[in-house]
């Protein structure tokens, strides 16, 4: 469609038919790219439109994970036999450091300068992050890097958590301890 034929109706239709498959966040995020474009086509390029994106509904997004493991859980991730020494380790440096599991896999001896560690690779920008002694220890301990994909952390841990009857529990989570 010509920029001049789309109105709020039809970007309503989009976006409930978008929402069908895709999570609300992403639709928002969607509907956030084409509102950019007619700001840019208004702003820069001189059209004489209006933004029909301003005068929908978005998608109301639903309430952030606020999921807390308890002691008895973080317990029986990490001391549990049937945990692996890999991911007691990627467990242990995620609950110290509230690293992300591709932040952690990525980890390699060269990374730690004393009592930090620099991660080149992010979800954001590169940074350094202060560790803990045992952070630190655990590190020193370990095999690095990590030769394990975020995919099968991701299963083991999951099955850990069906094992040991974790309810809810996801990997992300040990971040928020």
């Amino acid at each position: 469609l010509k920029l001049s034929l789309i109105n709020n109706a039809i970007i309503a239709q989009y976006r409930d038919r978008a929402l069908k498959y895709l999570q609300p966040s992403s639709v928002k995020r969607r509907l956030a790219v084409i509102s950019h474009l007619f700001s840019i086509a208004r702003k820069e390029w001189g059209f004489k439109i209006d933004n029909p994106v301003l005068d929908i509904r978005k998608p109301k997004l639903p309430e952030p994970r606020d999921r807390r493991f308890t002691d008895k859980e973080i317990k029986l991730l990490i001391y549990g036999n049937k945990t692996s020494e890999k991911l007691k380790s990627i467990i242990q440096i995620a609950l110290e450091t509230g690293m992300r599991v591709g932040e952690i896999l990525g980890i390699k001896k060269e990374h730690i300068n004393g009592q930090t560690l620099y991660i080149p690779v992010t979800k954001t920008k590169p940074r350094s992050i202060p560790l803990t002694k045992r952070a630190l220890e655990i590190l020193n301990n370990t095999n690095l890097p990590f030769t394990l994909s975020a995919m099968a952390v991701s299963k083991q841990f999951n099955w850990l958590c069906k094992f040991y009857k974790i309810h809810d529990g996801r990997f992300h989570d040990l971040r928020r301890q």
